[in-house]
């Protein structure tokens, strides 16, 4: 599973107006692309994934779409929009949950790796609670976890911890 935080997006409105709509940078654009190259180098022998479950919010949509227009393997996975994810994300201790309901609705059992974006702070506690460590994600950073082999995904969400094979962020970005 890979769980990614959407590239860098244009800051909010002073008045906390249309947050929900916000679009990425320049910078976020062409992040959204090297992390689809970096995602394609991390999974260079595993499955790619066969399905992508995105926050409904035009930072995350957009996101999604750099990444298929960098990488054309993207372009065969199912895509699902979901807004739970967006409101999921800001609530403490939850994402690991809404995550594990999401991936288990969607994702087929012989989908070998499935792609989830979304929002901070709770992606960051999702991944982390998967690992049973801390990972930070800045915009544009992913995490990729891989579980032990299961029959069904939700046997898989719920068998913890994952083994977190990597963290990778933004060329620019430095990890702490």
């Amino acid at each position: 599973m890979v769980i990614l935080r959407h590239a860098e997006s244009m800051p909010p409105r002073s008045d906390g107006s249309g947050d929900h709509a916000r679009l990425l940078t320049s910078k976020g654009c062409a992040d959204a692309r090297a992390a689809a190259k970096s995602m394609q180098k991390a999974l260079a022998d595993k499955a790619f994934p066969a399905v992508a479950i995105c926050s409904d919010a035009s930072r995350a949509r957009q996101t999604l779409a750099e990444m298929t227009e960098e990488v054309s393997a993207l372009k065969g996975a199912s895509q699902h929009f979901e807004s739970s994810i967006y409101a999921g994300a800001a609530m403490d201790g939850t994402t690991r949950a809404l995550l594990t309901d999401l991936v288990s609705k969607h994702a087929p059992v012989d989908a070998e790796t499935v792609l989830c974006i979304g929002h901070n702070k709770g992606w960051e506690e999702a991944a982390s609670e998967f690992s049973g460590k801390e990972v930070k994600l800045h915009p544009g950073s992913f995490a990729l976890l891989e579980s032990r082999p299961h029959a069904t995904w939700l046997a898989a969400l719920e068998d913890l911890p994952w083994t977190l094979v990597e963290v990778s962020h933004p060329p620019a970005e430095v990890s702490q």
